[in-house]
């Protein structure tokens, strides 16, 4: 991808999916089907986004006598087809995997909600981690309740995903807890923290523990870069600079990237608030990369999107 690309064929999907359901026109929402398309063109050759919606609908409605799935809200079960779409899975599997996590959690007694079992289970099912075993499992029971008893991040059921995602990272749990905290200081101090601590989970997942100080380092870069390219930082690019951070190119060629996919996204999302702009051009360029990278910030979206859609109505009226 570069500055005189045509817009990736996601954003052209983004537009039309939007027409296909125009009641979902939160920022979130959109950024999820902008991915999912993305994600569906390399796995299906380039079939249409409407053939690709179909599949969604088809496989939520294979999904509709699962007890677990009936008890979603609507969205909630669209989020869970999109994901079953993503991973090639079947209902079978998902239910498996599902059944799977919930014992796993409420073996380790943990605080819990059946819908933040089910979240739980597809993050990690996006992120390509497993945390099924009772090892795992104490992790995540030992990362939430630091977190609980020295920080004020977790404050529910809805930050397991969260945990699940820290206790994954490979290396010692108490050493990583306290890299996490230095890197959200270190945004703290540059008045660029996160909406909420999952950014920094997602650094620390896509540049690697190990690789923290030159993550660092380019993150540093790429504000250097934007600012001198005349775009005045918004809420949505300290947002975007946090997920570009990981990405393994030049700070230069990045943030030429990142300029020329942010107009395309403004132009884009008429229908949704556009410094959400920002942040789609940083998902498309991560999307783009390294699987694994794209991977984990898929996760991230899903969560996101899921507790957005929490409080919906499960008589809200949708496709699934």
């Amino acid at each position: 991808m570069s500055q005189v690309d045509t817009p990736s064929k996601h954003i052209a999907d983004l537009a039309s999916l939007l027409l296909l359901v125009p009641s979902w026109t939160m920022p979130n929402s959109a950024r999820l089907i902008a991915s999912f398309a993305q994600s569906a063109a390399r796995t299906t050759k380039g079939t249409e986004s409407t053939t690709n919606w179909q599949t969604v609908l088809a496989n939520g409605l294979s999904l509709s006598n699962c007890p677990w799935f009936h008890a979603l809200n609507p969205k909630q079960r669209v989020i869970s087809a999109v994901v079953m779409t993503m991973n090639n899975s079947s209902t079978e599997m998902l239910t498996t995997a599902i059944t799977n996590q919930r014992a796993a959690i409420r073996a380790g007694n943990m605080r819990r909600s059946d819908d933040i079992e089910v979240l739980t289970t597809l993050v990690l099912l996006t992120a390509k981690k497993s945390m099924h075993g009772v090892k795992d499992v104490a992790r995540m029971h030992a990362a939430y309740e630091h977190l609980k008893l020295n920080h004020w991040w977790p404050i529910g059921p809805e930050d397991l995903p969260l945990s699940a995602l820290i206790a994954a990272l490979p290396g010692d749990l108490s050493r990583n807890l306290v890299a996490l905290e230095s890197i959200f200081n270190s945004f703290s101090e540059k008045d660029e923290v996160p909406s909420d601590p999952l950014d920094v989970v997602l650094l620390a997942w896509s540049g690697g523990m190990d690789n923290i100080n030159a993550t660092l380092t380019q993150h540093q870069e790429l504000r250097t870069g934007l600012i001198l390219s005349g775009i005045p930082l918004g809420s949505g690019d300290a947002l975007a600079l946090s997920r570009l951070a990981v990405v393994a190119q030049a700070s230069d060629v990045v943030v030429e990237q990142y300029r020329f996919l942010r107009q395309q996204y403004a132009q884009c999302l008429g229908a949704v608030n556009s410094s959400y702009a920002a942040e789609c051009a940083a998902d498309a360029i991560i999307f783009d990369s390294d699987e694994s990278v794209a991977a984990i910030h898929r996760a991230g979206l899903i969560l996101r999107l899921w507790m957005s859609q929490r409080n919906q109505s499960l008589s809200t009226s949708w496709p699934l």
